[in-house]
């Protein structure tokens, strides 16, 4: 008999055990998530962003980078 994993754990643990691999469980999908939702969020502004970043560095000058930018140029 392996005396080992979670099973065991779940099968021979008490209640405070129980309840400390639900919590480490729903943390773990909590952190999960969080990092889905951020690599979304950094792909989507990558990509919104790599066109505009295209325009300014093909620019002839300085102030015209700031206005394909819709920036205010001086």
């Amino acid at each position: 008999m392996q005396h080992y994993g979670l099973a065991n754990v779940w099968q021979s643990g008490d209640l405070v055990t129980r309840a400390i691999l639900c919590l480490l469980f729903i943390m773990s999908m909590m952190s999960w998530t969080v990092i889905v939702v951020k690599l979304w969020s950094v792909l989507r502004i990558k990509r919104l962003t790599g066109r505009t970043d295209a325009q300014f560095w093909q620019a002839d000058s300085f102030e015209h980078g700031l206005q394909n930018l819709g920036g205010l140029s001086e």
